[in-house]
């Protein structure tokens, strides 16, 4: 058996490897519009931490959705939704904290020992 055989012959190395690579798309992906911004040095940092504060994040949900396909549908649709609300939620608060933090690093980078007073930063 091939070496990726290995990684998807049971549900458990399934699911390991499908949300990594899912994790690590979103990180190429964010990399590549990382080009737009020009800001790539400083960005991959915020991104492998958006990236990894997600997978972390998401591993509750399989556990979660696991218990929810044993509840009646309505039930199942309110555990899944305020589940689903309440880490995204918190993946949100995450996400701020930490590209506001790297905005205020990159204007400090940018401009020396000062930060410029720009309404992006004004604004966090």
């Amino acid at each position: 058996m091939p070496y990726w055989g290995k990684l998807v012959d049971s549900r458990e190395r399934l699911f390991w490897t499908l949300h990594t690579a899912g994790w690590a798309g979103f990180a190429i992906i964010y990399y590549i519009g990382s080009f737009l911004h020009d800001m790539r040095s400083v960005w991959l940092v915020v991104i492998v931490l958006n990236a990894f504060a997600g997978w972390l994040l998401t591993i509750p949900l399989r556990y979660i959705y696991r218990k929810a396909r044993t509840l009646s549908p309505i039930k199942m649709l309110v555990l899944v939704v305020v589940s689903l609300y309440l880490t995204a939620l918190f993946w949100a608060m995450i996400k701020t904290s930490i590209i506001g933090k790297s905005i205020k690093e990159a204007t400090v980078l940018r401009c020396g020992i000062c930060i410029l007073p720009t309404p992006l930063t004004q604004s966090l």
